[in-house]
């Protein structure tokens, strides 16, 4: 008889896993790199709104996945379904060699940030992400439920220092006066044509993809 995966966790952790996923450090990092590739406010939006798109046709599709093959593993059981042991071999080390070169760049910019915070802190943001590693795993070994509620935790904890940010900024945002020179004082965009302008929309693309990444994290 076929093994199933145990109800252990819960949906409250399932969403907690995939908001704090992804609502992370790319969202800190990408949207200034993205604006410097396209010559104006509504490119910027439509960017971000077609990774949206992209993102929920992809969660669409791993959904139906993960109701059809109820198995741990992600990415590596679909491959393998459906190409065969080789590709589910290749599918499987290459998202676990991506998901440890994560974890280094997400702990790199938190020692950035944190020295950013503290300037006293200033040169050892490599100390800081290799701590920040180590206290992670020791929470690891304290067991599967207080790993999850620590997750649920920290992941309300960012999604209120984030909407904090959000509010900060619409309510202090400082606003052009109005008449003819609010236009020319407008900060101006690059204005990228021909084939910059191609290659400015695919680094653009590309970052706002991997900004939106994290939602596929529930699977494993």
């Amino acid at each position: 008889m076929r093994s199933s995966l145990q109800r252990i966790l819960g949906v409250g952790f399932g969403l907690a896993v995939i908001v704090g996923s992804t609502l992370g450090i790319g969202i800190l990092r990408t949207p200034g790199l993205v604006a410097g590739q396209l010559p104006n406010r509504t490119a910027i939006l439509a960017v971000w709104i077609v990774g949206g798109l992209y993102t929920l046709v992809g969660a669409a599709c791993l959904a139906e996945l993960g109701t059809m093959l109820p198995e741990a593993g992600g990415y590596y059981v679909y491959a393998r379904r459906a190409f065969g042991n080789a590709a589910g071999f290749a599918v499987g080390w290459t998202d676990w060699i991506t998901y440890c070169a994560v974890l280094g760049y997400v702990s790199i910019a938190i020692g950035e940030f944190s020295a950013l915070l503290l300037p006293s802190l200033a040169g050892s943001e490599k100390a800081i992400a290799i701590l920040t590693l180590a206290l992670l795993a020791a929470l690891q070994l304290g067991g599967l439920r207080i790993s999850s509620r620590f997750q649920e935790i920290a992941t309300a904890i960012k999604c209120g220092a984030f909407l904090i940010v959000v509010v900060a900024a619409m309510v202090f945002a400082p606003g052009l006066p109005s008449g003819s020179g609010a236009a020319s004082q407008a900060p101006s965009l690059p204005s990228p044509t021909g084939l910059l302008s191609l290659s400015g929309l695919i680094v653009a693309l590309q970052s706002v993809v991997i900004t939106y990444g994290g939602w596929q994290s529930a699977m494993y």
